[in-house]
Parts: C-alpha cells; structure tokens; sequence
C-alpha cells in the first residue's frame, strides 16, 4: 500500500504548473522570417517571468497569437504570456495574453479596442457598448496604404449592401469614383447638388419625360425632328433690336415714272446686314425638339 507521502507526492507530480512568460526573439535567427515561422506553426518562444532557460516552440492558440507582439529587437520582451505547464509531458502551452506592469490599456467598462501598428502604419476598432458607438480608423505612411476594402462577391451576381441610418450621411473626401456597369437609381423628396463645376461624360442622360444625348460634343434633348436652338442673346442684342430699330426708320423711294417704289438704300444695307448675322444665330452644341 502506498503511503499517504506518495499519494501527496503523484498528485503534484499530476497537476499542471501555471506560469507568466514574454515572448522573444532568438538572438541567432532573422526577425521577419522568425515571426513568418511562428504564425505558420503557431509556436513562439518565451522567457519565464521566473528566470531560467527560455522554451521555444510553444504552442499558443490562434486567439492568442493574433494578440502577441514581437519585440523590436532581440533582446528585450514582447507581450506578456500566461502558459500552462502540461503535468505529463512538462511542455509550456500559451493560454492567454495580459498586459505588462508599465502597459497601459485605455479601456472602459462596456468598451472593446482592437489595435495593430507597425512603424507609422495602424488599425484600430474601438466599440463603445455604452452608447453605441463604432469607430473604425486607419493611418498609413505609404501610397499604397489607407484602404477600408469591402469586397461583396456572389456567382449569381446578385451580392447586396445595405446601408440603413435613420439620420444623415456625412462623407469628407477629396474625390469620389462612382463605377456603376447597369444604372443608378436615387428617390428623394429634394436632392440639392452644390458644386463649383459640373462635368459629364455620357452618351446619354434617360429623364422620365425625354432623353438627353451627346454625341460628338453636340447636347440632344429629345427622340426625333431636332432642330438648334437659337442664341438667345444673340437674337436678342445682334437681330431683333437692330431689326425694330431699322424698321422705325424704314423709308421707301417713290418713281417719278410710276406707282413702283423703292427700299432706300441705307434701309436695304441694314437689311442685308441682319439677313447676314441669321447665318450665325443658331447653336453649335445644343439640339432640342
């Protein structure tokens, strides 16, 4: 029979050993091509809190992995790691992260952050619970960073995104470039479009009452028997005022030789004058019916 000596001596043998480490860098391999290794085999090495030789390829759980930071250089500590000590095989498994004595975590009861950064590039998620708030923010230094990527995808081409907000949409943006293969459609009570310039590429512009087309920089506003339109002030300034004007002072010459009369010849200049400028009036861009 066993003595209770040995009963108490098995049963700490058995039970598992939990410990505090932080993660390193071996001193002899490269840093990027360490970490690369470390995520494919979802191992890394740690130091115990408590001294002694460091453990390396320790398995550490994906939630984990995803929350571990690398130290900068080799010889100082990344993120601090809770590990279990297998009672059998003595082997450390990381079971969690938790924050170092001098980390400071700016968190509030209801409110989650989820952070990475590498040089002057992060992403940050922070959700407030509290009241109801998400905020997603990006910060790059380089041109091909700064991205929020949606990619909505399905075989039958039928992929959808709702955006509902009982309130308003406020977007700041230095351009905007709107791809759309099939149509655009907007229903709104007022729709108010305040711009400096406004430009238009298309062949055609469909309203619910006629269609609007261009083509070789010509405006058409219509379907069929298009004609110019007029110059408005051109009409106005070149041919109706000089018109009347002439007309007030309209004069005819009487034959001695009979009942014939004759425009004067001032009258029949200004005549032909604006007969010449009609050549002119219409325009050159815009077709309606």
């Amino acid at each position: 029979m066993n003595s209770i000596i040995d009963i108490i001596g098995d049963k700490i043998n058995s039970m598992a050993y939990v410990g505090i480490g932080y993660v390193i860098i071996p001193s002899d391999v490269n840093r990027e091509e360490y970490i690369s290794n470390c995520f494919l085999n979802e191992t890394v090495s740690i130091y115990p809190e408590s001294g002694g030789i460091s453990y390396n390829n320790v398995k550490v759980s994906v939630n984990c992995l995803n929350n571990i930071e690398f130290p900068e250089v080799n010889d100082t500590f990344g993120s601090c790691v809770v590990y279990l000590l297998h009672p059998t095989q003595k082997i450390p498994i990381i079971v969690g992260v938790i924050s170092k004595t001098d980390e400071s975590v700016t968190l509030n009861y209801k409110l989650f952050k989820l952070s990475k950064s590498l040089g002057g590039n992060s992403v940050t998620i922070t959700g407030d619970g509290s009241n109801g708030n998400l905020m997603v923010s990006l910060l790059s230094d380089s041109a091909d960073g700064g991205q929020l990527i949606i990619d909505v995808n399905s075989y039958s081409k039928t992929g959808v995104v709702k955006l509902r907000v009982t309130g308003n949409i406020f977007i700041i943006s230095n351009n905007i470039d709107i791809k759309v293969r099939e149509n655009i459609k907007v229903e709104s009570n007022l729709l108010t479009v305040k711009s400096k310039d406004i430009k238009v590429e298309s062949e055609n512009l469909l309203f619910k009452n006629g269609t609007v087309k261009f083509h070789n920089e010509i405006v058409e506003v219509g379907d069929k028997d298009l004609e110019f339109v007029a110059l408005g002030e051109t009409l106005r300034d070149e041919i109706i005022k000089p018109l009347i004007s002439t007309l007030k002072n309209f004069s005819v010459i009487v034959s001695s030789f009979g009942p014939t009369s004759v425009v004067s010849p001032e009258t029949l200049i200004k005549l032909e004058q604006i007969e010449t400028k009609l050549q002119n009036l219409v325009s050159s861009k815009l077709k309606v019916q």
